[in-house]
């Protein structure tokens, strides 16, 4: 008999983001770009490393924080600026 030891996990983690295609991110990294145009996000991780992610997927883990978060943000990133900020 085999046992399944994998456990479920939720993780959490505070990024910035804004919209942007992909085609617009490949021309951001200087990457050249082939494909289709695709809707998503570029997404900036407390370490600085920088991402593209598409739309459904960003929309499904990600929500914006609240006013009551931005401190929790201020700890990871330092002092967010206004346009950073959730709207109140």
């Amino acid at each position: 008999m085999i046992h399944n030891q994998n456990k479920a996990y939720i993780g959490t983690k505070v990024i910035l983001a804004r919209p942007m295609t992909n085609q617009e991110f490949a021309k951001e990294k200087n990457n050249a770009f082939l494909g289709d145009i695709k809707d998503g996000y570029r997404v900036e991780y407390p370490d600085l490393y920088v991402s593209w992610s598409p739309k459904e997927v960003f929309e499904e883990a990600y929500r914006l924080v609240t006013p009551q978060e931005v401190c929790l943000i201020n700890d990871q990133f330092g002092n967010l600026s206004d346009e950073e900020k959730a709207p109140e």
